[in-house]
Parts: C-alpha cells; structure tokens; sequence
C-alpha cells in the first residue's frame, strides 16, 4: 500500500455510490480502491503514482457539498490526529538558468522533501528566474531557508563553485 490517501470529511461524509460517481468524473488513469474506515474518513488507493500525485496535490475537493482534505496516510496513522506530512508548493528564487530542468529541479527539490511535480512555467520556461515544484514534506520537522548546492568540473569531478540557493514557501 504505497499510494494511498485518507479523505477526511469535515462534516460527515456522502454516501460510498456518490463519491465513487464523482471519483469516475476525475479522470484518473489507472485503478483505484476507496474504501470507507469510518463515518468521516475514506481509503483511497491508486494503483498508479500519477494518479496518487495528482491527488495528493490538491489537497482538498469538495464532493457535492462535503468538504475532504486529503492526508497522505502512514502504517501509524490514527484518524483521531493529524499527520504531518503534506504536499507543499516551494520557490527558488533566483535559479540558476543552466538548470531549469526537470531532472535538475527534483534534485535540488529532493534536498527538502519528495518532489511530486514541478508547476508549467517552470517547465515550459515562461518564468525564469524562479522554480516552482510542489514536494511532499513533514511540516513537524524545520524546514530549512535555503540549500547549499556544488557545481563540479565535469573533467576533473572536483568542486568549481558552490552556490547558495534560498527557498520560499
């Protein structure tokens, strides 16, 4: 069970048949499993990391008129508290231009959390200067302001220049 996401209902949750009619509007690529735990929380398992990404993103969705937050859910996870791990949109202003790109970004991104997605400026290159990427973090641990990163000589390996990158949240 590697994605899956627990839907938390603010108010009661709708019936099991109207929220899988709205999961079939979604769009989802793969397959899915929801599975009620109780009478404010639902199991949503994907079958597909894409699928679990673009949910998880969103961070909330309203299904007819019942609010959910989605929570990314851990083998010790207690309905009654909440879990510290969310996904989370970061900046680095400033960005180096050499390394907009994907690979790139996760990397320096990866020094902070588990990068989900990076936002289509950043990807289509109509925002230089700064990168935005939507990682997966556990916000009761400190985050950090800013990464240190090393540029390496790609003849010798060793170190030309370190750079340091600052982040906003």
């Amino acid at each position: 069970m590697s994605f899956v996401i627990v839907g938390k209902f603010t108010h009661g949750k709708p019936p099991i048949d109207t929220i899988r009619t709205e999961f079939t509007k979604v769009g989802l690529r793969g397959r899915y499993n929801l599975s009620v735990l109780d009478a404010k929380h639902l199991i949503m398992e994907f079958d597909l990391e894409e699928d679990y990404t673009r949910s998880f993103i969103k961070k909330s969705t309203c299904i007819g008129a019942n609010y959910m937050r989605l929570i990314k859910w851990t083998h010790d996870y207690y309905p009654e508290l909440e879990s510290p791990i969310v996904s989370v949109w970061i900046s680095f202003p400033l960005f180096p231009l050499y390394w907009f790109d994907k690979e790139a970004i996760f990397l320096v991104a990866s020094s902070v959390g588990r990068p989900l997605r990076i936002d289509e400026p950043s990807i289509q290159w109509k925002r230089l200067g700064v990168a935005r990427v939507c990682i997966k973090v556990d916000v009761s641990k400190a985050l950090p302001e800013e990464v240190w990163l090393t540029i390496v000589d790609d003849v010798t390996k060793q170190p030309k220049k370190r750079i340091n990158q600052p982040m906003e949240y």
